[in-house]
């Protein structure tokens, strides 16, 4: 899977980036939405601490959403979540 900054072979280029997108599909909308917003907020400062204080903004909305609601519920009943995307 593709970590980090990790070169790729040609042979397996499309085949990794096919795993990674659909890990990112089968992820929370609300989370992936989120997180978007937490990278672009980060990489937009121009201090760390700016940017630390921008991404714990967002998790901490991320921590309201019925997503995440879901998530601990399915991960306690042992099930695969049902993402709403809210």
């Amino acid at each position: 899977m593709i970590a980090g900054l990790e070169a790729l072979d040609a042979g397996t280029f499309d085949a990794e980036v096919e795993a990674y997108v659909a890990k990112l599909a089968a992820s929370a909308p609300a989370a992936v939405r989120l997180g978007k917003a937490a990278w672009i907020g980060a990489t937009e400062t121009p201090s760390l601490p700016v940017a630390l204080e921008a991404m714990q903004a967002q998790l901490s909305l991320l921590t309201t959403t019925k997503d995440t609601a879901e998530g601990i519920a399915a991960f306690f009943d042992k099930r695969a979540p049902q993402w709403t995307g809210r």
